[in-house]
């Protein structure tokens, strides 16, 4: 199992204190030709939980390793690969990256960076580190919160 990102435990109780309850951490995807891929979090909203509530997965990036360029690349591919393992699986729960606050407000400084989250409709929750809140869900798929 891999290694979890050095803010793990913060974006997991900011979520919980969003309403979400972590269902898997972490959340195995079966790959063909693969041992398999690990996606930090999947989660489930509270508030509907008997109805078949929304359900997420979460992939949590704290950056801060390399450069903003590298960490980004990183980040993107990751969500990039992870998407396409959940549709092979035909799990529909949406793919979110979790991003601190102060990184995110690095990324916006970038307008390729933002077009590049668009144009491969990325979900973010931007995350308050020092507040374990989440700050900003950012998403190209509504997610009605």
């Amino acid at each position: 199992m891999p290694a979890k990102d050095h803010i793990h435990l913060q974006v997991k109780n900011a979520l919980e204190k969003d309403g979400w309850k972590i269902i898997q951490d972490p959340l195995f995807i079966p790959v063909e030709g693969l041992a398999g891929l690990y996606v930090d979090l999947a989660a489930e909203e509270i508030l509907s939980a008997e109805k078949n509530g929304k359900h997420i997965v979460i992939e949590i990036k704290g950056f801060g390793a390399q450069s903003l360029t590298h960490d980004f690349y990183e980040a993107l591919g990751q969500a990039l690969v992870y998407e396409a393992a959940l549709q092979e699986r035909e799990v529909d729960w949406p793919l979110y990256l979790a991003i601190p606050l102060e990184e995110f407000n690095r990324i916006e400084k970038v307008p390729l960076f933002i077009r590049l989250l668009d144009k491969f409709a990325v979900n973010i929750v931007v995350v308050d580190i020092t507040l374990q809140k989440v700050y900003a869900w950012r998403t190209q798929k509504s997610i009605s919160k």
